[in-house]
């Protein structure tokens, strides 16, 4: 049977089993399809995840407690670290920069679930305060859309400005400039001085439900010493990163006064090490 004859026989059998054809063809073209979105849904969301990393650098690490959250194992409760004090920082910045040219900024949260007022409006008792110092947005990739950054004279003076995100323009000033514009933060009045461009999240959105304040005026919230300042350290060349995460690591046991045989009394997390585990699941969803 030569090969006429064959293209012959198939035509013949698709034309008696007109059904069967239908079906089968498109069983095969759902399945093309969907095996194409999928793939599709998947490089999405890893180019969404990347644009969430984008404006921060992978050459930058967070040095900060391990917060446990007082639940019980076995009948007891993990030893909850002490918090990282503001004079640590400052030594630990003052140190570090003396031996390498890496930028460092300094930050504590002074509440995670406040609510903001303007006038009559409030907003949901979702928004996260944080106490910045100037280096702060470039370090953690956000931009300004309008106004300007916190300063150091913002900082020596104690001056009640405050940088929103973006949800919280568009909620309270949707069709005015906030800039001026004073608001209700933990109790009392803050002056905008700025507005953050929209940023999303990949953990929900927090990024744009943020106020950001000087770090001295946060500090004047922290009434019984249990604020964290969390430090965050940019190394100009990725390549030296490895040598600087040990050098951090060795100053900062120096500052918190741990002893050789003690564990870290802290924790070190690279930029780029979250990515790296969505990178590592997203390559399992093609598989």
């Amino acid at each position: 049977m030569n090969l006429k004859e064959n293209v012959l026989e198939g035509l013949r059998s698709i034309n008696s089993n007109r059904l069967r054809t239908i079906l089968t063809a498109s069983i095969i073209t759902f399945g093309i399809m969907a095996l194409v979105g999928i793939l599709t849904a998947i490089e999405g969301m890893q180019g969404s995840v990347n644009k969430s990393f984008e404006g921060l650098g992978v050459n930058t690490f967070d040095i900060k407690v391990e917060q446990n959250t007082g639940r019980r194992m076995r009948g007891m409760v993990a030893k909850q670290p002490k918090a990282i004090t503001f004079r640590q920082a400052l030594e630990y910045k003052k140190k570090f920069t003396e031996k390498t040219k890496s930028f460092v900024s300094i930050y504590t949260f002074a509440s995670q679930g406040e609510t903001v007022k303007y006038n009559d409006q409030k907003s949901n008792p979702n928004i996260v305060v944080v106490g910045i110092d100037e280096n702060y947005l470039v370090m953690k990739g956000y931009k300004i859309q309008t106004g300007r950054n916190v300063s150091i004279n913002d900082r020596s003076y104690f001056n009640r400005i405050v940088i929103i995100g973006n949800e919280l323009a568009l909620k309270f000033f949707p069709n005015v400039s906030p800039i001026g514009k004073e608001i209700t933060v933990m109790g009392e009045k803050f002056s905008i001085v700025g507005v953050l461009e929209k940023k999303g999240s990949i953990t929900g959105g927090d990024d744009d439900r943020v106020t950001l304040i000087p770090l001295e005026v946060a500090r004047n919230y922290d009434q019984n010493g249990k604020f964290s300042f969390d430090i965050t350290t940019s190394v100009p060349d990725a390549v030296d990163l490895e040598y600087t995460l040990a050098e951090a690591s060795s100053v900062m046991r120096q500052v918190r006064r741990d002893k050789i045989t003690d564990e870290d009394s802290f924790k070190i997390e690279r930029s780029d090490a979250l990515l790296n585990d969505l990178n590592e699941v997203t390559g399992y969803l093609r598989i």
